[in-house]
């Protein structure tokens, strides 16, 4: 596809690829989350009712539950609904919100994978059998890899335009803004995964840019870190008709995401040499394993202080609300 493209290798062909592929792999990745919703939605329901007494069954219901639906914000939709319906109270509900943070980290190692040409492979197995087999659980686990396929098409296709656009230097001189500002690059982070709605794709195209040397790691880090406070807007919207719980449980994750971004933000610089180190040492030639890296090393280590700082996490939202609730509180306790 390569040789393909150079042959033909203009500004518009490499806009045509990079939206082109964009365009595939979000498309692709909404419908892998809507199968796999399909064969695991109902069953996930009835567990997290039955699994999330304790805090730490909370925070693995989080990780194992977004493993298979390959979604967070699918997650907090599903525990919001539950918390509406009386099933759950606000610190399981928040356990599972934050454990959810690791398990959409799976995704960012998926995609940073190696596959060149064998997603031509998979779509065109995948499609066969979809086709051939009638019941219609196997034509949705079909589908699925049918919608991993184009996942990886769409990977490849973005990869091809964003080592072309490397050259550019109308688009380098551009993003040098980012590279020399991580505050910008945590606001571009934000924006753009609040715009498509899903982490898992603003770190994808990061991936595909940090490979082709458009962007630098300490940026890729900074986009990262963004992407951790957008992916929370999903959380807002969800929070429409739910009762007071819910919209607490919400506040609460923003707040657990402000303050994990704020803590690596102070420590940007020692937190970019050790992923430069794990770069230069463990995996060289694919440079995207360093962004995945950096979401899964974010997530854990924030997981793992919010888990000890749980209780005093759940006294700061509900110490907010009595604020919301009455703004003269702090004046007549003086």
């Amino acid at each position: 596809m390569q040789e393909l493209y150079n042959k033909n290798s203009t500004s518009f062909n490499q806009i045509i690829f990079i939206f082109g592929g964009l365009a595939l792999f979000l498309y692709a990745l909404d419908l892998l989350k809507e199968n796999l919703k399909a064969i695991y939605s109902n069953k996930l329901y009835k567990i997290i009712q039955k699994g999330t007494n304790k805090k730490w069954k909370a925070f693995m219901m989080g990780i194992l539950g977004t493993i298979i639906i390959q979604s967070s914000s699918g997650i907090t939709a599903i525990v919001l609904s539950l918390m509406t319906a009386g099933y759950l109270q606000l610190p399981a509900a928040l356990g599972i919100m934050i454990g959810a943070n690791i398990g959409t980290c799976f995704s960012a190692f998926f995609i940073s994978l190696e596959i060149n040409n064998l997603s031509f492979y998979l779509i065109i197995f995948s499609f066969i059998f979809y086709i051939i087999i009638k019941k219609e659980k196997w034509k949705i686990i079909f589908s699925i890899f049918l919608n991993i396929g184009i996942v990886f098409l769409g990977l490849e296709l973005m990869g091809i335009g964003f080592d072309e656009l490397a050259k550019s230097n109308v688009f380098v001189s551009f993003i040098k803004i980012y590279n020399n500002s991580p505050l910008l690059s945590i606001l571009f982070g934000s924006l753009l995964t609040a715009f498509i709605q899903s982490s898992s794709a603003t770190i994808g195209v990061l991936e595909q840019m940090y490979q082709a040397g458009i962007i630098t790691l300490k940026s890729s880090i900074a986009i990262m870190l963004g992407s951790n406070i957008g992916t929370t807007i999903t959380g807002y919207f969800s929070t429409i008709h739910t009762n007071k719980e819910a919209k607490q449980a919400v506040n609460a994750n923003v707040l657990f995401n402000l303050l994990g971004v704020l803590l690596f933000y102070i420590l940007l610089n020692p937190y970019y040499i050790l992923l430069k180190y794990l770069e230069n040492s463990l995996y060289p030639n694919n440079l995207k394993i360093s962004i995945a890296m950096s979401h899964l090393l974010f997530n854990v280590i924030t997981s793992i202080i919010a888990y000890f700082l749980f209780d005093l996490l759940l006294k700061l939202v509900k110490y907010q609300n009595n604020i919301e609730k009455n703004p003269n509180h702090l004046l007549t306790n003086k």
